[in-house]
């Protein structure tokens, strides 16, 4: 990450004691610091805790820099009036109409909102997360490795470019923080995920489907438990699901278009396939048999496959950052 100038406003209040840890998360992810301290931070906080950190607390910043209150309930009096005059502003804790707030956790989905150019700004980007559950009967489902990271890095990057951001996603295994611009639809099987897409998809610029969703799903759903007394062995009728990137593909006017391809084999010859076969802008394909890269870990080696242009490989990469360069794709395209 480039490195980025911010500004850390502490206010009084209990949890301006994490303030020092949140700085020194910031510093690692690559940001330049400042802290300034309100007379109500200093009441429990002394400069020395900064200056472990390699901080020295400053009592002005310079005019433009983004700006992140610490706690946000405690720290909205701190010259709010001068604050829009100075640069963008967030908070951590308690949101007001003045500026948007993430929690604690989320410090450095922040840091990126604050710093990140609006390159999407006045863009509505609807995006696909996660596995589907096909429910077998009321305790037993169909469903696959995918847990959703990838859709989420996409779905909260987009919307630190300025997207409105609609994320249809089915049962995550990660938390989805909440964030300015981004709604959240949570489905649960594939013909219900159809079906939010398409009654959303009017709305949208572009369309990024990255969920894992399934490509059959039983015939009937029992309504109670199914018993294995009796049984050795059973068999289970599969159907087609309704396949909602070609589906999207066949609209006009349609959505600018992002599908994914998870492969194990063979990557490009059926990434290009699926580009043609589902009327597709970008194809991003993935080899989910290498162990550091597809379903259920933080990084991913991606293969951007585009209309009569060469592919575009992408190094192992976090998948935040992967989401970046697909979106800087998307935003050259609108």
């Amino acid at each position: 990450m480039s490195t980025f100038p911010l500004a850390l406003f502490v206010g009084g209040g209990l949890d301006a004691c994490a303030a020092p840890a949140v700085a020194v998360r910031l510093i690692a992810a690559g940001y330049e610091v400042q802290v300034v301290l309100t007379d109500a931070a200093r009441q429990l906080l002394t400069p020395a805790a900064f200056r472990l950190a390699g901080i020295e607390p400053v009592d002005t910043v310079p005019a433009g820099i983004p700006i992140i209150l610490c706690p946000a309930d405690e720290a909205v009096g701190l010259r709010l009036e001068t604050l829009p005059s100075l640069g963008r502003v967030a908070g951590l804790g308690q949101a007001s109409a003045a500026f948007p707030a993430f929690a604690r956790e989320d410090v450095l989905l922040a840091a990126r909102w604050l710093c990140s150019p609006r390159l999407l700004a006045d863009r509505t980007i609807l995006i696909t997360a996660g596995p589907t559950a096909e429910d077998i009967d009321p305790v037993r489902f169909l469903t696959n490795r995918s847990t959703g990271r990838m859709g989420i890095a996409l779905a909260t990057v987009a919307a630190c470019l300025g997207a409105r951001v609609i994320l249809v996603h089915g049962p995550l295994a990660l938390r989805c923080p909440p964030m300015p611009g981004l709604e959240t639809i949570p489905v649960r099987g594939a013909r219900e995920m159809h079906a939010a897409v398409h009654g959303r998809v009017h709305e949208c610029d572009a369309a990024i489907l990255c969920a894992a969703v399934a490509d059959f799903t039983p015939r009937d759903t029992a309504g109670q438990k199914l018993k294995k007394t009796g049984l050795d062995e059973l068999t289970l009728p599969l159907v087609r699901t309704p396949d909602i990137l070609a589906s999207l593909g066949a609209l006009s006017p349609r959505p600018y278009l992002v599908g994914f391809a998870a492969e194990t084999h063979d990557l490009e010859r059926y990434a290009q396939d699926k580009l043609e076969r589902k009327n597709c802008d970008l194809i991003c394909a993935n080899d989910v048999a290498a162990a550091d890269s597809g379903f259920a870990v933080p990084t991913n080696r991606i293969t951007i496959f585009r209309r009569n242009q060469p592919p575009i490989p992408l190094p192992l990469l976090d998948k935040e950052e992967a989401a970046a360069r697909i979106l800087e794709l998307v935003a050259q395209a609108l």
